[in-house]
């Protein structure tokens, strides 16, 4: 009987393409999660079977958390923000003081922010958008922020597309942990991108204003 000579990489590849998803990014097939599996992709599930799949990183912290505040971390993400336009390169990170949240869609000039107001420990309320460091331009937004497990993702689902990015509407950010950056404490003045305090307590306010009820008489 002859014997099969199939190459490796062609029969893992074979094995990961039959095998249901897992919760591993690092062993994924559509590692963007834009529904296809470009040659990039297969390289790299290829390349990760044959190294069996070490662990992803972790974000060391949820939006419960304060880490507005000198030496804490920051977690940067890296996705799509439209499944059917647009590339897969959007970087992000998010800052929290424990109440407020505030990701910074990064690449811009100005910078480009969307604040929520968090609702646990993997999930905030959006409030809205803006462009400005103190939110003094803040434009009402809803929809949710979430967390996957352990901060490997980063999701922001605006109810609206609020803007266009190169063409593409910003719809859905569908963004993996790319990084884990804990800044020395020494030089946290210099800390890249500080949220200002402002657009923390603007955040905050412009949902109390929004939750306050409003009644006309007859």
């Amino acid at each position: 009987m002859a014997a099969w000579r199939y190459p490796m990489p062609l029969i893992l590849l074979a094995v990961l393409l039959l095998a249901p998803p897992g919760a591993d990014a690092q062993c994924c097939g559509d590692c963007d999660g834009n529904g296809q599996v470009s040659i990039n992709e297969l390289i790299t599930a290829v390349n990760n079977a044959l190294g069996q799949c070490q662990p992803s990183a972790q974000c060391p912290i949820n939006f419960r958390d304060d880490n507005t505040q000198p030496g804490t971390a920051d977690c940067y993400y890296i996705g799509r923000w439209n499944a059917g336009c647009g590339a897969a390169d959007l970087e992000a990170l998010w800052r929290s003081d424990g109440e407020v949240v505030i990701v910074n869609l990064l690449g811009f000039t100005p910078d480009l922010f969307i604040g929520g107001t968090v609702t646990g420990p993997n999930a905030a309320t959006i409030v809205g958008w803006f462009r400005k460091p103190d939110a003094s331009d803040l434009t009402e937004l809803g929809g949710g922020l979430t967390l996957g497990p352990q901060g490997q993702t980063l999701n922001v689902d605006a109810s609206a597309p609020p803007f266009d990015i190169e063409q593409c509407a910003f719809s859905q950010y569908r963004g993996m942990l790319e990084e884990v950056v804990v800044p020395q404490a020494g030089t946290a003045a210099a800390r890249p991108r500080a949220i200002d305090p402002a657009a923390l307590t603007r955040v905050r306010a412009a949902l109390r204003d929004r939750q306050r009820a409003s009644f006309q008489r007859r």
